[in-house]
């Protein structure tokens, strides 16, 4: 996962499109994907997935719970 202020301008040379500043890129690499994939992903879409995700993990594992605090703070660091 990376964010554009993670990329210099070699690392962004090497992507199929430049991330810009509203979005999040996902890459998948070997072993995860047979080859190369990346998604980007909107702010907004990007923390409805975490927001789904980290729930469910809470729900499995209530004693991570301090996991929603950092969601909270996420979400208003993503301005959505």
């Amino acid at each position: 996962m990376s964010f554009q202020d993670d990329l210099d301008d070699e690392d962004q040379s090497r992507l199929p499109q430049r991330l810009d500043n509203d979005h999040v890129l996902l890459e998948f690499d070997y072993p995860a994907a047979d080859v190369n994939e990346y998604a980007y992903l909107d702010f907004k879409s990007f923390y409805r997935l975490l927001d789904k995700h980290a729930k469910k993990f809470v729900e499995e594992y209530p004693e991570d719970s301090e996991l929603l605090n950092l969601l909270v703070k996420v979400k208003a660091g993503l301005g959505v």
